[in-house]
């Protein structure tokens, strides 16, 4: 239960950061990059999840 609490906090944290509908609203660039850089990090973070969790189950 903590590490979910942990996992949620970052989830906000990350959130905020790239995909505040406020920050950086005057470029469109800006913005596509940032949620591809969003969409990137959170791949890269639920797939390092899911591989902990399936090595997890396996040992």
């Amino acid at each position: 239960m903590l590490t979910l609490h942990r996992n949620i906090k970052i989830i906000n944290f990350f959130f905020h950061i790239f995909y505040y509908p406020n920050l950086y609203r005057n470029t469109t660039f800006f913005y596509l990059l940032r949620s591809y850089v969003f969409y990137f990090i959170f791949s890269l973070y639920f797939l390092s999840q899911l591989i902990s969790y399936l090595y997890l189950f396996m040992y």
